[in-house]
């Protein structure tokens, strides 16, 4: 069974520590070593949620117009589809970073409630106590801990959402809602639906030429191939995790025909739908 990730995920060094669970609804991923120099992951953007525990060292994230400084012992918490920039400084470092899955996320609350958020989270000891129960069941693959492990992976999320949802507008660093971030926030928000590069433009008052710049500008690629990943996340994560269709799968992920689904994943995959499907069963 072999597992496709994005390809920032494939690209990272063979020594850094990578780990997921079987159910794939997370990556770990776990390093420490000596920066001699300033470490510079470049900007850039992915469609899970990104949640790091600086064990050892301190980073920068910096996003349009804002940073968030991260020390030893805190948790940073860096929403979907957030454009950022990570900085190491020099010296030891030891991290973990957890990638949630962006279908999981969808399967018990709307996505956009954590794009587009960068935050510290306040209540680390216990976000860290959990986060490390996450660590030591992600292997496991009996009854009581993978519900022990999905229990524990819900928690997470729910301290995420609580804290996002209790902040003051002073909470979040400056910057962290550009009109851009806006516009992936709302496309994360309605992917399902049928959207043109117009609607969106009209809808926040830009032309279409303009937005369309944006895209290329901002992500280096167009608005439609944009919109078009954010759907096969989510029709992976119905694929591996549900035995639905995939005409249902089509509909429910945005895709107005099971044909646009199949030319669309084998495009980007180089399978079917239904290869994906079958070398990624669970079980």
């Amino acid at each position: 069974m072999r597992m496709i990730f994005d390809n920032e995920y494939e690209d990272l060094n063979a020594s850094v520590i990578r780990r997921t669970d079987p159910n794939k609804y997370c990556l770990l991923i776990e390093q420490a070593g000596t920066n001699l120099s300033q470490s510079i992951i470049e900007t850039h953007w992915h469609e899970w949620l990104e949640i790091t525990y600086i064990i050892e060292g301190a980073m920068q994230v910096q996003f349009p117009d804002g940073q968030l400084e991260v020390n030893e012992g805190q948790v940073a918490l860096i929403g979907m589809q957030t454009l950022h920039k990570i900085t190491g400084n020099t010296g030891k470092y030891h991290f973990k970073c957890l990638h949630i899955n962006f279908g999981l996320i969808s399967q018990y609350v709307n996505p956009s409630v954590l794009m587009d958020k960068v935050i510290l989270i306040q209540n680390a000891e216990y976000f860290i106590k959990v986060l490390e129960n996450i660590d030591a069941l992600m292997d496991s693959d009996d009854v009581v801990s993978h519900i022990r492990y999905q229990s524990n992976l819900l928690e997470l999320l729910a301290i995420g959402i609580e804290e996002i949802e209790n902040a003051s507008e002073n909470d979040f660093p400056k910057g962290a809602i550009d009109f851009f971030s806006k516009i992936l926030f709302y496309l994360g928000d309605h992917y399902q639906e049928n959207l043109s590069l117009d609607q969106v433009a009209k809808h926040f008052g830009y032309s279409p030429q303009y937005l369309s710049l944006m895209f290329k500008k901002q992500l280096g690629i167009n608005y439609k191939a944009y919109l078009t990943q954010i759907r096969l996340e989510k029709v992976k994560f119905l694929l591996v995790h549900t035995e639905n269709k995939l005409l249902e799968i089509a509909l429910e992920s945005g895709f107005g025909s099971e044909h646009s689904l199949i030319k669309n994943f084998k495009k980007t995959y180089r399978l079917t739908p239904t290869e994906y499907r079958r070398e990624n069963q669970i079980g």
